[in-house]
């Protein structure tokens, strides 16, 4: 059964909702616009499909009306109209700000884009910092992933209130997707189950060379060229490790040589701490995997497994599919 969720906006997105129709009951909404109105009003056809996840994707100049002078005081009426909204058992998704608009162009006071988005920011950090259902759905940083002229379509805002490329909404529609499985542990739309472990391997993934042959050519780990790359890859993993992902390692080495490096290189990001668990030795990869999975006490389905390797790779994923 597919589980039922809710597109909110004051712009078009009916290309994103069909995009997200194969996978989830999308909300028949009346309209764009009237986001707050629909979920105040007890009558409406949106407490009547009674949705576990709301989306509210907002444009932050229209819900200002374009008026740059009294957007501080728009921005307040709308969230404390949110807050009156709110119901518990139900989840809800509220973009952050991207302000964009034609008139920006000739704005002198470039600190009052940022000073509107920052509002908005700050208003939504309060409100899900009271209320556990409220989440952040990260819209600005598609926005800077694409670049702002890629994500927007002046000329479909023209020919139908579309504010939104088709390539963007269909980056929105992979975050909804992402969000709404990750939304209180459930699973995904098609019943896999969410990620919750990365398995990594170690030579020429968490860093260039291999472990043990540092006197014959050093390992590429650290400030410049391909070193720089291989700690930014571990930065990154630091990251996810720090927001609930767990990190596992599954690599062919001499244990001591690779705990040498992860004990004690300068630059090596992810230090044993940040392991729940690994394998570092010369058995097969699948039969490690699947000890890590009995020690987790978590299913095949949970685990990500990476490695440089192709041939271990497609290992791995014809034995543990």
């Amino acid at each position: 059964m597919k589980r039922k969720i809710a597109i909110l906006s004051n712009v078009n997105l009916d290309f994103l909702k069909r995009l997200l129709r194969a996978d989830f009951d999308v909300l028949e909404a009346e309209g764009y616009g009237n986001e707050l109105g629909q979920m105040m009003d007890e009558e409406s056809s949106y407490n009547a499909f009674a949705p576990e996840v709301t989306f509210l994707v907002l444009d932050l100049m229209e819900l200002i009306k374009h008026d740059l002078s009294a957007g501080s005081e728009q921005v307040a009426r709308w969230f404390a109209a949110l807050e009156g909204c709110l119901r518990d058992g139900r989840e809800y998704f509220v973009s952050d700000a991207w302000l964009y608009g034609p008139e920006l162009a000739v704005l002198h006071d470039a600190g009052c884009k940022r000073s509107l988005e920052a509002q908005w920011q700050d208003a939504l950090d309060a409100l899900c910092g009271r209320f556990p259902n409220v989440h952040r759905l990260p819209y600005q940083a598609l926005v800077e992933q694409m670049g702002q002229e890629a994500f927007f379509s002046r000329k479909m805002w023209y020919l139908g209130r579309i504010l939104h490329s088709g390539e963007a909404q269909k980056r929105l529609a992979e975050l909804i997707r992402r969000m709404a499985a990750l939304c209180a542990g459930k699973t995904y739309p098609s019943g896999e189950a969410p990620k919750k472990v990365l398995l990594l391997d170690l030579d020429n993934t968490l860093w260039g060379g291999l472990a043990g042959e540092a006197d014959i050519k050093p390992l590429e780990l650290g400030e410049d060229h391909a070193g720089l790359a291989y700690k930014d890859l571990q930065r990154v993993l630091a990251q996810m490790q720090r927001q609930g992902v767990l990190l596992g390692i599954v690599s062919k080495n001499n244990e001591a040589d690779a705990m040498e490096i992860l004990e004690h290189h300068p630059h090596c990001v992810l230090r044993p701490e940040c392991f729940a668990a690994y394998r570092i030795n010369w058995e097969p990869k699948h039969e490690n995997i699947r000890q890590i999975a009995e020690e987790l006490n978590l299913g095949l389905d949970a685990f990500v497994f990476w490695d440089d390797n192709p041939a271990e790779r497609r290992l791995v994923k014809e034995l543990l599919p």
